[in-house]
């Protein structure tokens, strides 16, 4: 699914639809790290390359390990984990730049996808903000640290919050959260005291914490627990495939 933002910026979310997989998945699964065969993923991604008109070899990907880290990269990093997990850009789950004939990219299943771009200066963000990152903040850090170190103003940022799992389907073992908490609106313990959190508003709170106004903040309000047709979900099936979600901008010059 791509996003409805101005040109030449590109923003999307794949979803099941199409693809080839040798894997337990029937569709299409964009990772090389859920015991899929090779091939295919490689297929999958060069078919979602060509429907943006960016080459694949021109797509960064982050090696994300659910970290609060950001990093910033350029036209030299093209390439980095396109083609498989270990080239990823490591021990970091947001990247930023202001090259364009990008994409930025990562995987995720379940978790919230967030896209930020400035029309104003042409940075584009993409953060990965699974339910480990957003409790470390990620998308509060990542914003905060373009602001400190680089020339933008909040006000001119755009956020898009893609499909990702829902305050009512998510369901965690409080034991299993390494990370500090309080409970409020968005983090509750349900009846059999597991822990539910509201990951997609908790990181437009992030962006609303630096600065980013609500009326430049789309969210695409879609479960991928409850739509098994369109989206993989971890917390509805355990082994699952994986969706990219990537943003760039594209310039002929």
């Amino acid at each position: 699914m791509k996003y409805k933002i101005p040109e030449p910026f590109i923003a999307l979310t794949s979803t099941r639809y199409g693809g080839v997989s040798q894997g337990p998945y029937k569709s299409n699964n964009m990772s090389h790290i859920v015991n899929d065969r090779p091939l295919s993923v490689s297929h999958n991604r060069e078919q979602l390359a060509k429907e943006v008109f960016i080459p694949l070899a021109q797509w960064v990907f982050v090696k994300q390990c659910h970290s609060d880290k950001i990093k910033k990269v350029t036209q030299k990093d093209g390439g980095k984990g396109a083609f498989s997990f270990e080239g990823g850009i490591p021990n970091v789950d947001a990247l930023y730049t202001f090259d364009s004939n990008l994409m930025l990219a990562f995987m995720h299943a379940d978790c919230v996808p967030v896209l930020i771009y400035d029309e104003t200066t042409n940075l584009i963000a993409a953060i990965h903000a699974g339910w480990q990152g957003t409790l470390q903040e990620i998308t509060r850090k990542s914003v905060q640290f373009i602001l400190d170190n680089e020339d933008v103003d909040p006000k001119n940022l755009k956020v898009i919050i893609g499909p990702c799992l829902s305050f009512d389907s998510c369901q965690l073992d409080p034991k299993s959260v390494p990370y500090p908490y309080e409970l409020n609106e968005n983090i509750q313990l349900d009846e059999s005291n597991m822990l539910k959190l509201d990951v997609a508003q908790m990181n437009i709170n992030q962006c609303l914490d630096c600065g980013i106004p609500q009326v430049n903040i789309t969210r695409y309000d879609k479960d991928t627990f409850s739509n098994p047709n369109d989206f993989f979900s971890f917390q509805r099936d355990g082994t699952t495939g994986r969706h990219i979600t990537a943003i760039g901008r594209a310039e002929t010059t």
